[in-house]
């Protein structure tokens, strides 16, 4: 068990460099899922800030830190269902046979 001066030194720290970069990707991940209501997932937002952070000239991001954040965050993907073609469906098919 650790002492209470320790606890004490633990609660009143300055943040690290790390949890204040991951507080800035949490922003720029909050951002750029609610400009596209939550249907980009871990890899595209990856995409999308690691070529803003190259043309920024800061170093890319890992895609497993965005889906760590983003699992800490709650944030899930909307999976879009597709559409049955009942168009093109042949003849055969498409009528019932008596």
């Amino acid at each position: 068990m650790a002492g209470s001066c320790a606890y004490y030194k633990w609660l009143n720290r300055a943040p690290s460099n790390r949890e204040t970069e991951n507080k800035e990707l949490l922003k720029a991940i909050h951002l750029l899922y609610n400009q596209v209501d939550g249907i980009y997932g871990y890899r595209r937002i990856t995409f999308i800030i690691n070529r803003q952070r190259m043309k920024d000239k800061l170093p890319c991001i890992n895609e497993k830190r965005v889906y760590h954040l983003m699992q800490i965050s709650q944030l899930k993907v909307v999976i879009r269902r597709r559409r049955k073609n009942t168009r093109n469906l042949p003849l055969i098919m498409s009528q019932k046979m008596y």
